[in-house]
């Protein structure tokens, strides 16, 4: 039976009143209890006051993006703030009128949020928070959740375009504070080591190592490969490049590796950030700090990495140790699916499945990055010439078919592969109005090429001189230099640190966008329809492809689709959206075939409401006015949408099977809508060690006392 103490606790959840904690890890890290008015006072302030240069009179207007840093509200005291303000509240949703009542609220910081809350959506905050400094916290948290029927929420960068990272009700590991191993943690791999990781990476034809922590952004990772051996000088150079996300707030390890890993278009050499992964450090939801990777391999020609034929691993033993020298690893005394967590956790959806605590990803030898890049005055003097020539269209199609071919078909410009997969971007543009430079290995032979096609190009000979000076190259070094603030007026992030983009913005940017994935197969064809196409993607196109589709171990839980795709996108206007749907589709089927619904859609850029397309006819959009529980019933998931039928059904069991109470829980994560834990169940014990040799949180009696005279007064009121 049920104790009465845990019957308030319940009660108090389903009243929504956050029942008070004094909580204590073993280590003295406390688990802190979460004000709304912490989150209205530190949060709300700098998306009202830091709305830029630009005048802006509407409401409308004045709900985008702002000129402040997400290093900064993440260094926030109540560690509640995230890039997205909206994403505090339930969907990430928050309508405009909502909007107004905080952005034109009178002394903020004398207001509390009872006095407002009538005026706003449902939260989505959490009941508490532990800012972990060790992987003995999050055990020993994770332990108290699960014998209290508690769920855990995970919050790295906070960067989810959908608020993965904050669950009503739950605790929440915000890791900010956990260890960064980056710094000290490169290994040059040799011949013999006994690491299962530079095993790997040297089965890889890869000879140096990172691992990271589970908090760290790609901030400090990047910055520690640049770094080594030494600080980066005139006359030293990098000697390894790493594969990571485009801004420096992103989690290296959190959702963006787990939800599959864009890169800056480097995935077209190498693979997606899971394709990096030679080991991982898990806290699972019975306690189980946990360590495993590929033990056993097999090289096939077609692939660029040997194909992994067996996963093992091992438990800690001595979590209750938080100095890592200490740690005992052993075989674990129950059975973990290591093979099945190799699978889900590298593309399946980050904070679901467990905490991550640390990776060891891949490095590669260092080449220098250049920028393909089209001068100011330069597309000024074509677009003079072309109004006088009358031929602007034709310029225009001639320079986007020739990035097409440069990137898709690289034989037609006389480049080979490698060239083409050294060329990318996190953000291209086909459309030269907003164009970006493209990122290049290889610059010498690109610029010879298009100079080639220049040449050759029909009945634009009287803009050849202004084609050929159309672009230029300059060399930039890593991602990293390009982006490092110099503290300057335009640098929005603290100087030395990686500028984020985007900027902080009240709703997520991808809010109506449907995150598509353009197969390379229709790239290939340079027609009108795929250049209208290409140039409705503004600057949001993520360019993939390259050799995605065979640099991995053949044991990720990425869609075939996205291997086999050359570019993701955002489509915001379901109309357009249709149109794209019909002619995708079949290619669709055809790379993820014998499916209820195949897939096409990007995990890590998901809109926070939108749905797949109807079930009745893939075709057609998800009806954006239908209500939410229509919607639910006549459309596709948005997780069927990522990872197709097959791969999605998989991922669920393997979510009941490591989390069988849906302990882990995040919006749009898998298995969300899962039942939680019933009353009077618990986790089950680690079996890494038994309840009886670890020492947990401290639980002070003065809680406990106020527990008791609160349920007195409760058993009055019902009795």
């Amino acid at each position: 039976m049920m104790s009465v103490q845990t019957w308030l606790l319940y009660s108090f959840l389903i009243l929504g009143v956050r029942a008070e904690t004094n909580i204590v890890t073993s280590s003295g890290t406390k688990l802190l209890d979460v004000n709304d008015t912490d989150w209205l006072h530190e949060c709300v302030p700098p998306f009202v006051n830091n709305q830029g240069k630009s005048k802006k009179t509407s409401i409308k207007s004045k709900f985008t993006s702002i000129e402040y840093s997400n290093y900064l509200l993440l260094a926030k005291p109540s560690g509640l703030c995230a890039d997205f303000l909206t994403c505090a509240f339930s969907k990430c949703d928050m309508s405009l009128a909502s909007a107004e009542s905080l952005y034109t609220q009178l002394k903020l910081n004398e207001t509390t949020y009872e006095d407002i809350k009538d005026k706003l959506p449902p939260l989505n905050l959490p009941d508490h928070i532990l800012f972990p400094r060790n992987v003995k916290d999050i055990v020993e948290i994770v332990e108290h959740a699960g014998s209290k029927c508690l769920s855990v929420s995970i919050k790295n960068g906070g960067h989810s375009y959908h608020g993965a990272s904050t669950q009503a009700g739950s605790i929440q590991l915000n890791m900010r504070e956990f260890p960064k191993y980056s710094e000290t943690s490169i290994v040059e791999c040799v011949s013999g080591n006994t690491g299962n990781a530079c095993k790997l990476a040297l089965a890889r034809s890869k000879n140096a190592t990172i691992r990271v922590g589970g908090g760290e952004l790609w901030d400090s990772v990047y910055r520690a490969v640049l770094n080594y051996p030494l600080p980066v000088s005139s006359t030293q150079t990098p000697r390894y490049d790493v594969v990571g996300g485009a801004a420096g707030t992103v989690s290296a390890i959190g959702g963006w590796m787990q939800g599959g890993g864009e890169s800056i278009g480097d995935e077209r050499m190498y693979g997606f950030g899971v394709d990096q992964v030679l080991e991982l450090e898990m806290v699972l939801a019975d306690g189980s700090h946990i360590k495993f990777g590929p033990t056993e391999w097999e090289v096939e020609t077609k692939f660029m990495y040997p194909r992994t034929i067996k996963v093992e691993g091992l438990c800690n033993s001595n979590v209750l140790s938080s100095e890592e020298s200490d740690w005992q690893w052993e075989s674990c005394t129950s059975e973990i699916p290591f093979d099945q967590l190799w699978k889900a956790v590298r593309g399946g959806g980050g904070g679901t499945y467990g905490i991550v605590t640390a990776a060891t990803y891949q490095l590669h030898p260092h080449k220098p990055l250049h920028q393909f890049a089209m001068t100011k005055a330069s597309a000024t003097a074509l677009g003079t010439n072309c109004e006088l020539q009358q031929n602007c269209v034709q310029a225009d199609k001639a320079i986007v078919f020739f990035f097409m071919d440069l990137l898709f078909n690289p034989e037609l410009v006389g480049l080979d592969e490698d060239t083409s997969n050294g060329c990318g971007h996190p953000g291209f543009s086909f459309e030269i109005t907003t164009y970006r430079p493209l990122f290049c290995r290889e610059p010498l032979k690109v610029k010879e090429a298009w100079i080639e096609y220049v040449k050759k190009l029909d009945g634009l000979d009287n803009l050849q001189e202004v084609l050929l000076a159309l672009f230029s190259f300059e060399l930039i070094g890593t991602y990293a230099q390009l982006l490092i603030s110099k503290g300057g007026e335009w640098d929005l992030a603290p100087a030395g640190k990686m500028n984020d983009y985007p900027p902080p913005s009240p709703y997520p940017s991808t809010v109506g966008c449907w995150s598509i994935l353009v197969p390379k197969y229709n790239l290939k064809y340079k027609t009108d329809e795929i250049w209208s196409f290409l140039k409705y993607f503004g600057g949001s196109s993520h360019v993939i492809g390259g050799k995605t589709s065979v640099a991995h171990d053949q044991m990720t839980a990425m869609n075939p689709i996205q291997r086999e795709s050359g570019l993701q996108a955002c489509i915001p206007e379901r109309g357009y959206e249709e149109v794209v749907r019909g002619i995708l589709l079949p290619t669709y089927n055809a790379l993820n075939p014998n499916q209820t619904f195949p897939g096409g859609t990007e995990y890590n850029h998901i809109s926070n409401i939108l749905f797949g397309p109807l079930k009745s006819n893939h075709a057609k959009p998800c009806p954006e006015k239908k209500d939410y529980s229509w919607q639910k019933e006549n459309c596709v998931s948005i997780e069927e949408s990522v990872w197709g039928t097959t791969i999605l059904i998989e991922l669920e069991l393997i979510k009941k099977k490591v989390d069988p109470h849906n302990m882990f829980k995040c919006y749009r994560c898998i298995g969300y809508d899962n039942v939680g834990c019933k009353a009077g169940q618990t986790s089950a014990p680690s079996p890494a060690a038994s309840s009886a040799t670890r020492s947990g949180p401290s639980f002070p009696p003065n809680i406990m006392i106020i527990v008791n005279i609160v349920t007195t007064v409760m058993i009055y009121i019902i009795f």
